[in-house]
């Protein structure tokens, strides 16, 4: 088994992001999970909320809200054609922090499509695969 040709991946796509189409022409902008800005923000976010958490000054809702931001600060870079109930919504850092904390499900599909290692092949890799 050649190593690179299993597991190799494009660092460029990992922090730049790959766009996702979810249907009805809504898509997203979705960087890989473990990038090093991701990593960088969760490891000092986890550091600072922990003790936090465990002293009491932070509630559970206010370090999910820290995680949606450091999801939408390194994670969920852009989308387009995307509406809550009914109303076009651009895409903004706050705005998506407030999709995923209100919708815990689109939060869960985005760090499910930034765990997929596919998704971030280098394009040759990706032409071979057929994809």
């Amino acid at each position: 088994m050649d190593l690179k040709k299993a597991f190799a991946t494009d660092k460029k796509l990992e922090l730049e992001g790959v766009w996702h189409d979810l249907g009805e022409g809504a898509g997203v902008l979705i960087a890989r999970i473990g990038n090093r800005r991701y990593q960088n923000a969760l490891n000092k976010t986890l550091a600072d909320n922990r003790t936090m958490i465990k002293t009491g000054l932070m509630s559970e809702e206010a370090a999910e809200k820290d995680l949606c931001e450091i999801i939408a600060d390194t994670i969920l870079l852009d989308w387009k054609n995307i509406d809550d109930d009914g109303q076009p919504l651009p895409y903004t850092k706050e705005n998506a922090v407030a999709m995923l904390i209100k919708y815990p499900d689109f939060r869960v599909l985005v760090v499910d499509l930034a765990g997929i290692s596919d998704n971030y092949r280098p394009a040759t890799d990706k032409e071979a695969l057929g994809k």
